[in-house]
């Protein structure tokens, strides 16, 4: 069983920190993308059953945008009751991308 430990200790190995203090440009962009995107990888590795929350705003987006480039998993939105015209957007990004919904 993979605990908390294990993801700390990808982490901990996780170089993201040195690349963020520069000034960005195209390539330190891709770079960062890179390792994010090995970390994600990393991450989904140790898993046994992956899942995404997201809110499908824009930075759920990107990072839902960025797990799917490795790896197809299932994603859990929560849906109040209120305000039933905010959901047209996640039923729009859901068929177009063709994601597993919960």
């Amino acid at each position: 069983m993979f605990t908390a430990k294990t993801f700390e200790s990808v982490e901990q190995r996780n170089t993201r920190l040195s690349s963020c203090s520069k000034s960005t440009t195209n390539s330190d962009l891709q770079g960062k993308v890179r390792l994010t995107l090995d970390f994600i990888k990393k991450c989904l590795d140790v898993s046994v059953n992956p899942i995404c929350l997201t809110s499908f705003g824009k930075d759920s987006l990107v990072m839902l945008h960025l797990i799917l480039r490795v790896k197809k998993i299932p994603v859990i939105y929560f849906r109040e009751p209120f305000f039933q015209s905010k959901f047209e957007h996640p039923q729009k990004v859901s068929q177009l991308w063709d994601l597993d919904v919960y």
